[in-house]
């Protein structure tokens, strides 16, 4: 009789078999740990994808108004090039879907309502100084889903007239 059988008999509990010849029913894991494993997995999953699908959007962005940017300072650098600016509105088209709009006005700073009355009415209709401060606007938009965006710059001007000019004028 094998060992193990005797041991029984005598009220004794039977030894173990070594650990490689058993099959313990907990040696896997059950249906429920692996539902809840893949539940856990795919929300870390989700996560990871919002976050690049939001960096994507971000970089879009960023881009779109990196580009306007550098399109309004391109326009601005225009308005420096002349030797004197006219005041008054001018508009056009940029690659890539931006549009743009500048302006251009003689500002007077510590100007009073009766000081630009008076400068309205003299003799040369406002022109007599030969120093004239411009201010520019450069606008420049572009179409980003269904909203338009926009980015302004602004700058100032200070310009020397030639009393000669001024003369061939009248």
């Amino acid at each position: 009789m094998p060992e193990n059988s005797q041991a029984t008999q005598e009220g004794r509990p039977p030894e173990r078999p070594p650990a490689s010849q058993t099959r313990h029913w907990s040696a896997g894991f059950t249906l429920l740990e692996i539902m809840i494993a893949l539940s856990i997995l795919a929300v870390g999953l989700v996560a990871v994808l919002e976050l690049f699908a939001g960096s994507l959007r971000l970089t879009g962005k960023a881009s779109h108004r990196t580009q306007a940017v550098i399109h309004a300072q391109n326009v601005m650098d225009g308005f420096f090039a002349p030797d004197f600016l006219e005041d008054g509105e001018e508009s056009g088209e940029l690659p890539d879907g931006f549009f743009w709009r500048a302006r251009v006005q003689e500002i007077f700073p510590d100007e009073t309502e009766e000081e630009a009355a008076q400068r309205e009415n003299d003799e040369l209709g406002g022109q007599a100084s030969l120093l004239h401060l411009k201010e520019i606007t450069v606008s420049v938009g572009w179409e980003e889903g269904e909203r338009r965006r926009r980015f302004e710059l602004r700058s100032m001007r200070l310009m020397y007239e030639e009393a000669e000019s001024l003369r061939e004028g009248e």
